[in-house]
């Protein structure tokens, strides 16, 4: 049975021991209201982390979270909601160092490419970097992507390969989200960072 991307990366905060998080692209909140729910909501005692980063321009106002979901974020956590795009995030925030990055936000694929590198650099060792919207090598790419022009279209397809590229295809995990898109699924990725590489373990 499929899980969602939220439960997925639950799971991995938990597992690794987890403490700081940066959410790019955190759009309406869906992903992270859905950690909230597993870490502290649904969980005897709860899990706390030490911060987490919600980074997003919104450039379109109705994907732009609401106050009162930050509110109650905050009762849980240290939550810094950043209102830029990601390249000025990692500017501004340099020297932050995090245990796992979810990329989530622009995909053109530059942009993508962009989030990529610089998410390497803000992970500490060991850190996870995960994303949404991957078409594994095991399928058509080319053919998944015409079929699903509206959300997966060419520039997801490339930047599909651009993961494989950047990480390396041996160490990739990646899970089929619960959530589907005009009838086929959607995959979530990750991997952990170790020296200037990645590896599908954390080592």
């Amino acid at each position: 049975m499929p899980r969602n991307r939220w439960d997925i990366i639950s799971k991995l905060i938990i597992d690794n021991k987890i403490r700081t998080v940066a959410d790019i692209g955190i759009s309406k909140g869906q992903t992270v209201s859905g950690i909230k729910r597993n870490l502290h909501d649904s969980m005897p005692g709860g899990y706390q982390l030490e911060a987490y980063y919600g980074i997003d321009p919104f450039l379109e106002p109705y994907f732009k979270i609401e106050q009162s979901m930050l509110n109650d974020f905050n009762n849980w956590l240290p939550f810094k909601m950043v209102e830029k795009t990601s390249n000025d995030f990692f500017t501004e925030y340099k020297d932050l160092r995090v245990d796992l990055i979810f990329i989530d936000g622009d995909h053109r694929p530059e942009q993508y490419k962009k989030d990529l590198s610089n998410s390497k650099t803000a992970l500490k060792e060991g850190g996870i970097l995960i994303g949404h919207d991957y078409i594994p090598a095991l399928l058509d790419r080319k053919a998944y992507a015409t079929v699903n022009a509206d959300w997966t279209n060419e520039p997801y397809y490339r930047i599909s390969e651009y993961i494989d590229s950047f990480v390396g295809e041996e160490n990739l995990n990646f899970e089929q989200d619960k959530r589907v898109e005009s009838g086929k699924p959607v995959f979530i990725w990750w991997t952990f960072k170790k020296g200037d590489k990645f590896s599908k373990v954390r080592e």
